[in-house]
C-alpha cells in the first residue's frame, strides 16, 4: 500500500470534521425540535424542573465529552503513525480508567447530591436522579469517539450522536407525555429520562462498532514495539485536555452561572415582579398561592426553553458553514505558511459576521411571531430582543476558539471565559434583583459576556494570524445590508399581522414570508454592497454550485 500524500491526508482531516459539523448541526435540530414540543407540554414550570436537572448533568457531561476525547484522538493518531500496537492499546485502558472514574463520580455526585442541588427551583431532586447514570455511559462513549476520532473514521461518533440525540426526542417526549399526568415533576423527569436512555444506546452502538472493526485495526499495526509508561500517557492526555476542556465549555459555563444566580436572586424579588409579567409565565387564578421558588422555576424555565433554544440554533448552522476552514488554518500554521493563515482567518471571521448577522437581526424583529409560531405564546419576547447581539458574539467566540486551538493558543480561550464569566455573575448579581428588569437581566448579561468573549479572542486572533481585516469589510458592510434587511422586514411583519391579525396559525405564514423577503434584501445588499467576492463564496462547503446559481441569477 503506498504512503498518502498530504493532499490526501488534508481531504481526509477536511472530510471527517466536515462530518462532524453535519452530525453536530443536526443534533442541535434534533434538539430543537425535542425543546419546542416539549415546552408546549410540560409548560415554564415544567421546563425549570427540566433544565435545572439538564443544566447541572451538562457541566459533567461537558468534562466527560470535551477535551478527553479530543486529547485521546490526537495520540491515537500519533501511535497510528508509528504503528504501535502496544501503545495504542495502553491509550485506550488509561482512558478507561480516567473516564471511568469521570463516569463513576460524576453519577455518584448527581444521585446522592440531588437532594441538596438549586432548591431555589422547587423539588427536582427526581430529575437529577434519573440523569445521574447518563453521566457514566456518556464517559465510556467519550473513549471510543476519541479513539475512532483519532483513527480519521467519523462515523461511529457521528452515528451515535444522532442515535443519543434521536433517542432523547422520541422516548424523553413520549415518557414526558405518558408522566405528566402525574404532575409536572414527573412529566420533567420523563423527558430527562430520554436523555439517560439516549446515552445508554449511543454507547451500546459505540461498543459493538468496535468490537467489530478491533480485529481490522490491530492487524495495521505492529505489536513488537515497547509502549510509553502510563504516568507519561496519563499526563500527555490531561496536559491536551484540561486546557481544551475548559474553552469548550462556552456554554456550559454561563449557563451554570445563570443557574446559580437565578435562583438565589429572583427568589428575593419574587413578589415585587410585575403580576401582568408573572400572568404571562405562569398559570395564575384567584385561587393561586404563588411561592417564590415557583416564580423563579418559571422565569427559569421560559429562559432556558425559550430564550436559550433559540439562541443556540443561529450559531450551530453558521459553525457548520465556517468550522470546516479551521483544518485548513491547522495545517497551514504548521506548515508555516503564514499568509495562507491570515487569509483564511480572515474568511472565516468574515464569513461567521455575515451568517451571524441576518440571524440575530431577524430574531429580533420577529421574536414575537416566531415566539407564537412555536410556543403559542410570547412572554419572552422582551427575553429574546435583548439576547440577539449575543447570537452573533458566540458565533465569532466559537470560530475564534477553533482558530486560536488550531495555531496552538488552547490557553487564552480559557483565560478569556474566566474574564468573561466574570463580567456576566457582576451584571447577574446587579440585574436581576431588581424588580423591573429582573429575569431580563440574564439576557443582558449574557450579551455583555460574550461580547467581552469576542472582543479579547478577536485581539489575540488578530496578533496571532495577521489576518489584515478592516471593519469596513468585515463589520460596516454586512452590518448595513442587516439594517436594511431588518427594516424590510419590520415593514413586512407589520403589514401582514394587519391583515391576517396575531394568531398562532397566522404567525407561522407571517414569519415564513417575512424570512423569505428578508433573506432575498440581505443577499442583494450584500453583493451590491461587494461584502463577498467569488472566490471567497467558492470556498465554502458545495461553493461551486452556490456560485453557480449566483450568476443564474446575476447577483455575482
Amino acid at each position: 500500500m503506498g504512503k498518502r500524500n498530504s493532499n490526501d491526508i488534508g481531504q481526509s482531516v477536511l472530510k471527517g470534521s466536515i462530518i462532524l459539523v453535519i452530525a453536530n448541526l443536526l443534533v442541535k435540530i434534533i434538539g430543537a425540535l425535542f425543546k419546542v414540543p416539549l415546552t408546549n407540554l410540560l409548560g415554564n414550570e415544567g421546563m425549570g424542573y427540566f433544565s435545572s436537572a439538564y443544566q447541572i448533568y451538562s457541566g459533567l457531561f461537558t468534562v466527560a465529552t470535551a477535551g478527553l476525547p479530543v486529547a485521546i484522538a490526537k495520540m491515537v493518531a500519533e501511535t497510528t503513525a508509528s504503528k504501535n500496537l502496544k501503545e495504542l492499546k495502553r491509550i485506550h485502558y488509561v482512558s478507561y480508567a480516567i473516564f471511568g472514574v469521570v463516569g463513576v463520580v460524576g453519577t455518584a455526585v448527581l444521585y446522592f447530591g440531588a437532594d441538596h442541588f438549586i432548591k431555589e427551583y422547587g423539588d427536582n431532586s427526581l430529575c437529577i436522579k434519573l440523569v445521574a447514570p447518563a453521566i457514566f455511559f456518556v464517559a465510556i462513549m467519550s473513549v471510543y469517539r476519541g479513539f475512532f476520532q483519532g483513527l480519521s473514521d467519523m462515523y461511529p461518533t457521528a452515528f451515535s450522536e444522532l442515535i443519543e440525540s434521536g433517542t432523547k426526542l422520541v422516548l424523553g417526549f413520549s415518557l414526558a407525555y405518558i408522566l405528566l399526568k402525574r404532575g409536572l415533576v414527573y412529566g420533567a423527569s420523563g423527558a430527562i429520562s430520554g436523555v439517560t436512555l439516549g446515552s445508554v444506546f449511543g454507547c451500546i452502538f459505540l461498543i459493538g462498532t468496535f468490537l467489530v472493526k478491533k480485529n481490522k485495526i490491530y492487524s495495521n499495526f505492529n505489536s513488537n514495539l515497547k509502549p510509553s509508561s502510563v504516568k507519561s500517557i496519563f499526563c500527555r492526555l490531561m496536559g491536551v485536555a484540561l486546557p481544551v476542556t475548559v474553552s469548550a465549555s462556552v456554554f456550559t459555563i454561563t449557563n451554570l452561572i445563570d443557574l446559580f444566580q437565578i435562583g438565589k436572586r429572583l427568589s428575593r424579588i419574587a413578589f415585587q415582579i410585575p403580576l401582568s409579567q408573572l400572568e404571562k409565565c405562569m398559570k395564575i387564578t384567584e385561587t393561586t398561592v404563588l411561592k417564590a421558588e415557583e416564580i423563579a422555576n418559571s422565569l427559569y424555565g421560559m429562559y432556558t426553553a425559550k430564550v436559550i433554544t433559540m439562541l443556540n440554533l443561529i450559531p450551530a448552522l453558521v459553525v457548520a458553514l465556517c468550522l470546516p476552514l479551521v483544518p485548513a488554518i491547522a495545517r497551514a500554521f504548521s506548515g508555516k505558511k503564514f499568509g495562507e493563515v491570515a487569509t483564511t482567518t480572515k474568511m472565516s471571521i468574515k464569513f461567521t459576521v455575515i451568517f451571524s448577522l441576518p440571524g440575530a437581526v431577524g430574531i429580533g424583529v420577529l421574536a414575537d411571531p416566531m415566539l407564537t409560531m412555536l410556543f403559542g405564546s410570547n412572554d419572552a419576547t422582551v427575553l429574546l430582543r435583548l439576547i440577539t447581539p449575543a447570537i452573533v458574539f458566540v458565533s465569532v467566540v466559537l470560530v475564534t476558539n477553533a482558530i486560536l486551538q488550531a495555531t496552538g493558543n488552547v490557553l487564552i480561550p480559557v483565560i478569556n471565559i474566566a474574564i468573561a464569566g466574570i463580567t456576566k455573575v457582576i451584571i447577574n448579581y446587579f440585574l436581576l434583583v431588581i424588580p423591573s428588569v429582573n429575569i431580563n437581566g440574564v439576557s443582558i448579561g449574557t450579551s455583555a459576556c460574550y461580547f467581552v468573549y469576542m472582543i479579547l479572542n478577536l485581539y489575540y486572533v488578530i496578533r496571532v494570524t495577521k489576518p489584515g481585516m478592516t471593519i469596513k469589510d468585515i463589520i460596516l458592510k454586512p452590518s448595513f445590508s442587516a439594517g436594511v434587511m431588518g427594516i424590510i422586514v419590520w415593514f413586512a411583519n407589520s403589514g401582514l399581522a394587519k391583515v391576517l391579525g396575531q394568531s398562532r396559525n397566522s404567525s407561522i405564514l407571517i414569519t415564513g414570508a417575512s424570512i423569505a423577503v428578508g433573506g432575498i434584501v440581505y443577499v442583494i445588499c450584500l453583493f451590491k454592497t461587494g461584502s463577498l467576492s467569488q472566490d471567497e463564496i467558492s470556498q465554502l462547503p458545495k461553493g461551486d454550485l452556490i456560485v453557480g446559481y449566483l450568476k443564474k441569477f446575476r447577483l455575482i
